[in-house]
């Protein structure tokens, strides 16, 4: 099934291009497609931490800051589809702030401050600063991804409690 939804992005990509009668080159339709299924399941963003991270130590493990660095997607988008620099850098910044954010906040409250930051991010996304169009999935996306699901212990277990 996981494999299943990898395609969901990339055909909602084609139906979208196709239905709006946008004029994508070779390049956009391969980087378009890249990124979809990047963003779904960490792909390309995954073999490149992988590459980073020296002989098997897993930095991720100390140092929460880096990952989030590697999440390039908006800048790409910027660069091969000719959109708004402050669209890219502005997300760019918030994903990283985002992640900072939620690591200094206590373990219990965590999940919450995370959910809630990404709904703030969804609706900057839709109200105040506009996706180009196809790729209004890539902001909601990366913060579900990078903010709320990563192993972050939500919640300490009763035997740290007591």
């Amino acid at each position: 099934m996981k494999k299943l939804s990898l395609l969901i992005l990339p055909i909602y990509i084609m139906v979208s291009v196709l239905y709006r009668g946008l004029d994508f080159t070779f390049l956009q339709w391969t980087t378009a497609i890249i990124l979809a299924i990047d963003v779904r399941s960490g792909l390309i963003t995954n073999k490149i931490y992988s590459a980073w991270s020296k002989d098997g130590y897993d930095m991720y493990q100390t140092d929460q800051k880096v990952l989030p660095i590697f999440h390039l997607h908006t800048v790409v988008i910027d660069l091969v589809f000719n959109y708004s620099p402050l669209w890219s850098i502005f997300w760019l910044i918030m994903l990283n702030v985002s992640v900072w954010l939620v690591n200094q906040t206590k373990i219990y409250n965590r999940r919450h401050v995370s959910i809630f930051i990404t709904i703030i991010a969804i609706v900057i996304n839709v109200v105040w600063i506009r996706p180009p169009q196809v790729f209004e999935w890539v902001v909601p996306l990366l913060f579900v991804n990078n903010v709320i699901t990563p192993k972050r212990n939500s919640e300490p277990s009763i035997q740290k409690a007591y």
